[in-house]
């Protein structure tokens, strides 16, 4: 008797511990039970995402950099083992591309403003600048004019808005408000990187004196160089809708390059 009690297990409170009749669960060498892993991926499922992320990161920072010391190693023994006229070829390269890369505003608004110059010479037109060159090239937020073009029957009282980037987007929003957006390239550095749009307001106004009433006067907004997209608010002011040049919208009008010299050749032409 004293045997058969000391093999019956008891809580702390004396009362017999009944032993389950259900049948023991096997479990297979190399698998997890089912139970133990419910809930285990879904728990720690960010954490793995961001260490993939942060492992992506680095492995680019590893390669640009990789890359930049090969360059570098390539290039400190090309200038030291080379000729001369070898090295002086590639620095012109090189030059040459840093230059059309880094000056593509300037050349851009030049090839017009010579183009505008010629045509008014040849039209007998009145050409007046308002703001120097390079200012010209930067947005005047104060309604300055960049430039007074007095045809035969209209004066075009113009401002221009710059697109500093190829892959941007010009939203006009209303009568004094515009958005430029400048758009990330759409590649695996910049979806690594997550990249994200950047937008700038800028304000539109023109100067009190311009008669609003006036027909033969032309509130315009010339943008050159242009974006990849220009747009404006929709109908009932819902969403955006495509715009381009000659379109008028709040009280002024829109012109590209190619449109706004186009718009003066035909203006000689009328009757």
């Amino acid at each position: 008797m004293k045997n058969e009690e000391k093999d019956i297990k008891r809580d702390r409170f004396g009362e017999e511990i009944q032993e389950s009749e259900a049948p023991e669960v096997e479990i297979i060498p190399g698998e997890i039970p089912l139970y133990r892993t419910y809930g285990v991926t879904k728990k720690y499922r960010p954490r793995l995402a961001k260490f993939n992320d942060l492992l992506a990161k680095s492995l680019v920072i590893f390669l640009i950099a990789t890359e930049v010391l090969v360059i570098a190693v390539v290039g400190v023994s090309f200038w030291l083992f080379s000729g001369e006229l070898i090295a002086t070829v590639v620095t012109l390269i090189l030059a040459t591309l840093t230059y059309r890369i880094n000056t593509r505003i300037p050349r851009v608004r030049r090839k017009f403003t010579k183009t505008l110059k010629r045509l008014c010479r040849e039209k007998g037109y009145s050409l007046e600048f308002k703001r120097g060159f390079w200012s010209s090239l930067s947005w005047a937020d104060k309604g300055e004019l960049d430039f007074v073009l007095k045809a035969e029957r209209k004066t075009y009282y113009v401002r221009y808005a710059t697109a500093t980037k190829k892959l941007s987007t010009m939203s006009f929003l209303s009568k004094s408000e515009l958005v430029y957006t400048k758009h990330p390239r759409n590649n695996k550095f910049t979806l690594i990187f997550d990249f994200k749009d950047k937008k700038k307001t800028m304000h539109i106004s023109f100067p009190e004196y311009i008669d609003s009433a006036d027909k033969n006067s032309v509130k315009a907004i010339l943008i050159n160089p242009v974006p990849m997209n220009i747009e404006k608010k929709g109908a009932f002011g819902v969403g955006m809708e495509p715009t381009g040049t000659g379109e008028h919208m709040f009280g002024y009008t829109i012109f590209n390059a190619t449109g706004f010299i186009e718009t003066l050749k035909r203006e000689s032409g009328r009757s």
